[in-house]
């Protein structure tokens, strides 16, 4: 606390000339408050403070919910150092605020609620935070003011400056992690009532890191959706009484209701929508659709079972299952009935010409009615084999209307040193609990 004591290694000494450390402390006590505000709003938008996240946006200090545009991805929201919350304080000055952006964005209601997470300072280490803010304002000003007749720094003074300037910022960035720990999850219960989750933040990632990481973790932010989480949502809350819904009506209502899941971006709604179609049990899933025939009441480009490119154009539809299916099979006993009809005309010969007639009896009667194939499996990998093979061969023959698809496995296995008796227990439990019709063990 001296004013004539200065420092340099293990060396103190008095000099006449004042040192800068009063000078600073004067100066800190003296900033006006919306000098470090502003200086804080840089600091949180500075990238190296927020670190790498699933936001698609990070809106700093917003002065009102007009500055937190209304769009369909989901972003974090840094309130700033006036809306303090402090623990268990149901209507602390950070809930407030959050309650006020959530629902308003400037001219009207805010319709895509469930793309807005709010990060809220400690108000016991608010203080703390704005004492160095305070600090580092001050050694910017006497270093930007060291060759000044005011100042006028010697060499020694102006090193010493330095320092003290370069220990600030750090503390700075130290206490902006200690305080800015409490992150607002809204969330709208099954019985409708809305609530506020409070979570308490640690670690020393960058502050929006952080809140990434724990919401991914808690599933308050899904970064991948499983089908069948998909599937439960439109069975519970999205299907109604209606059999398709538009793909991009079903990403607006993920971004609109806080009681469904909220997704980082509308990729992981594409995905889950691709991995439900695609499988070989689509049937208890969904199908996709390009588009609806009002006058022919059929959907158009329907799919089951097979990969998809699925999009947010407003025309591209999720089908219930069931009424897919019907289609598809309906499609296919049409088609199967036009090849007959153009087979018999042909026989008949009708239809054409000659030549035409002598084409259509080559390619119809050529027809192969049977299918069958043998393929060694890596015991290591065999999920992954079986999987590729049902996606890529299986799916297609069952399609076919009227088909019957059988499916054998058979396992020779050989040990040369011989088969340990727990061992032959155990397998043959097993085979005979998935009711193998013919295994057995036998030594040659």
């Amino acid at each position: 606390a001296s004013t004539h004591l200065y420092e340099d290694a293990p060396h103190y000494w008095y000099s006449l000339k004042p040192n800068v450390n009063r000078l600073a402390k004067d100066r800190a006590a003296n900033i006006e408050e919306y000098l470090v505000h502003e200086r804080l709003g840089q600091l949180l938008r500075d990238k190296r403070i927020q670190g790498p996240s699933d936001f698609s946006k990070v809106y700093s200090m917003p002065s009102s919910p007009a500055d937190v545009p209304d769009e369909l991805s989901a972003r974090l929201v840094i309130l700033g150092p006036e809306e303090t919350h402090t623990a268990k304080l149901e209507d602390s000055k950070a809930v407030l605020a959050a309650g006020q952006i959530l629902n308003q964005r400037g001219g009207g209601a805010r319709v895509y609620r469930n793309t807005l997470l709010f990060l809220g300072v400690d108000s016991n280490r608010m203080k703390d935070l704005d004492q160095a803010l305070r600090s580092l304002l001050a050694w910017d000003s006497i270093i930007k003011e060291a060759d000044a007749d005011s100042l006028n720094l010697d060499n020694f003074q102006r090193k010493t400056a330095e320092s003290k300037q370069k220990d600030a910022a750090a503390t700075v960035d130290g206490r902006i992690r200690e305080a800015y720990t409490w992150l607002f999850v809204p969330e709208q219960k099954d019985d409708g009532s809305f609530a506020w989750e409070v979570i308490r933040l640690q670690g020393q990632d960058g502050i929006a890191s952080r809140a990434s990481k724990r919401l991914v973790q808690d599933e308050h932010l899904l970064t991948a959706m499983a089908p069948a989480r998909l599937v439960m949502e439109l069975n519970k809350r999205l299907w109604g009484e209606s059999d398709h819904l538009s793909v991009k009506r079903l990403w607006e209502c993920f971004c609109s209701y806080t009681y469904l899941p909220r997704l980082r971006d509308e990729r992981v709604l594409l995905e889950a929508i691709e991995n439900g179609v695609a499988q070989l049990l689509w049937i208890e899933n969904f199908a996709y659709a390009e588009g609806y025939d009002e006058k022919l009441k059929r959907y158009l480009g329907l799919k089951g079972g097979k990969a998809v490119g699925a999009t947010m154009a407003s025309t591209n539809l999720l089908v219930r299952a069931p009424v897919a299916q019907a289609q598809l099979r309906s499609e296919s006993k049409e088609s199967a009935q036009g090849q007959f009809a153009e087979f018999k005309d042909a026989v008949n010969g009708g239809g054409g010409s000659i030549e035409k007639q002598k084409s259509a009896m080559r390619i119809l009667s050529n027809k192969p009615t049977r299918f069958s194939g043998t393929v060694k499996l890596d015991p290591a990998r065999v999920t992954r084999d079986v999987g590729k093979i049902a996606e890529e061969v299986i799916v297609h023959l069952t399609s076919q209307v009227g088909s019957d698809v059988e499916i054998t496995l058979l396992i020779d296995a050989k040990v040369p040193k011989g088969i340990a008796d727990e061992l032959v227990r155990t397998v043959t439990e097993n085979c005979k609990a998935l009711k193998f019709s013919d295994q057995g063990f036998e030594s040659e």
